[in-house]
């Protein structure tokens, strides 16, 4: 058995939207801005934006220099595929590695020469594959790209990487 306790009244919220019922209409803005001041500041963010893709994009090259196969790994998947490029290498296939420091903005200016150059892409990633539509985006829709990851917080290995680097390199 429970004791029944009197709710306490609800307070009134005279800043809340409300939708049939009395009173005056309330109305939320988006934005403090007039048409012309919210159009300047997109320019300026979109300005804002295009100087950061500038100057801001960072990566390091792993052995591109007549790689046909680049692999491109961030974070801990780039660790075993700087493993399976040196594995690889071992072996006299002509593999390299891009492994991108910024995500946003993506390093494209890493992809502008091996776009032409390279036979294909693996993308390393301990995900679904998002830096995968980056790398399309960069490298062409025409090129080759396969996507080696899950999620779901599989970790991936070195042998997994080299695995899959001489499948595309046969």
């Amino acid at each position: 058995d429970f004791d029944l306790v009197n709710p306490l009244p609800i307070p009134e919220k005279p800043w809340a939207l409300r939708g049939k019922g009395d009173g005056p209409r309330k109305m939320i803005y988006a934005a403090p801005f007039d048409d012309p001041g919210l159009i300047r500041l997109n320019q300026e963010l979109v300005e804002k934006y295009r100087r950061i893709e500038e100057k801001e994009q960072r990566w390091e090259e792993v052995q591109i220099a007549g790689a046909e196969l680049v692999v491109v790994a961030f974070g801990s998947a780039a660790r075993a595929a700087l493993d399976a490029v040196q594995m690889a290498r071992a072996e006299g296939l002509k593999v390299g590695m891009i492994r991108p420091i910024t995500l946003f903005p993506f390093p494209r200016k890493a992809f502008a020469e091996l776009r032409r150059s390279a036979k294909a892409f693996l993308d390393v990633e301990m995900n679904a594959g998002q830096m995968k539509e980056d790398l399309e985006r960069v490298v062409g829709p025409d090129a080759v790209i396969h996507h080696l990851g899950q999620g779901g917080g599989k970790i991936i290995y070195p042998d997994e990487v080299f695995e899959e680097v001489k499948k595309f390199m046969k």
